[in-house]
């Protein structure tokens, strides 16, 4: 069973997709964890603060192509295409987020 869908783009992405649950769960049967880069909001629904090295590296990586982007777009360019690129940006943080967090869904605090 895949998780994202199927066709030639979810097979050439292969290594950047979320495993299935049969892989999670092997993964906890051997290591006794699986090892999500960006953890679940308690409340809410998306992503907190990183859990590990690599979502901390994402996490830098995505305020500093900010901090340039402002310094160098804005004054050249303006605001519209400033806002353009961090709306891409964004959309790249998402997506890095959705292939290696916890699932996401709808929580109403710790159950």
């Amino acid at each position: 069973m895949r998780h994202r869908g199927s066709g030639r783009l979810a097979q050439a992405l292969g290594a950047f997709t979320r495993p299935s649950n049969d892989v999670i769960r092997l993964e906890n049967k051997m290591s006794g964890e699986r090892s999500y880069w960006f953890r679940a909001k308690d409340y809410g629904w998306g992503w907190g603060l990183p859990l590990t090295w690599q979502g901390w590296v994402v996490f830098v990586a995505f305020f500093l192509l900010m901090a340039v982007g402002a310094v160098v777009l804005l004054p050249q360019y303006g605001p519209s295409v400033f806002f353009s690129y961090l709306a891409l940006l964004v959309g790249a943080l998402i997506g890095v987020c959705w292939l290696t967090g916890e699932p996401p869904r709808w929580r109403w605090g710790k159950k």
